[in-house]
């Protein structure tokens, strides 16, 4: 997929979870598209409360501190965005995000 394009699936077959979005990486990745990455993919499924978001896919292993932070910041940027000071607000912060790295730490 081309960078930040978006795919979602809602009720996969054969999977766990109830929604499922493929976003494209591009092929340079940095702690600046990673974190662009996360954050577009969480602000596709926040606009409700949901208790927990598994991230998994993204090229880097759990030894690479400075990837494994832009997509956590990312992905809390993407889940309040604008919203953090409006009364009503459009999306919701996770109860739990889960990233799955390439390794162990």
């Amino acid at each position: 997929l081309e960078p930040l394009r978006i795919t979602t699936w809602h009720m996969p077959e054969n999977i766990a979870a109830k929604t499922v979005v493929v976003i494209g990486l591009g092929s340079e990745v940095n702690p600046r598209t990673l974190f662009r990455t996360a954050a577009a993919a969480i602000k596709q499924v926040c606009t409700r409360e949901i208790g927990k978001i598994g991230l998994a896919g993204f090229p880097i292993d759990a030894g690479d501190r400075l990837a494994v932070n832009a997509v956590v910041v990312g992905a809390l940027t993407g889940a309040v965005g604008q919203d953090l000071y409006r009364e009503k607000k459009n999306l919701f912060a996770p109860g739990q995000i889960i990233v799955c790295c390439n390794q162990a730490v």
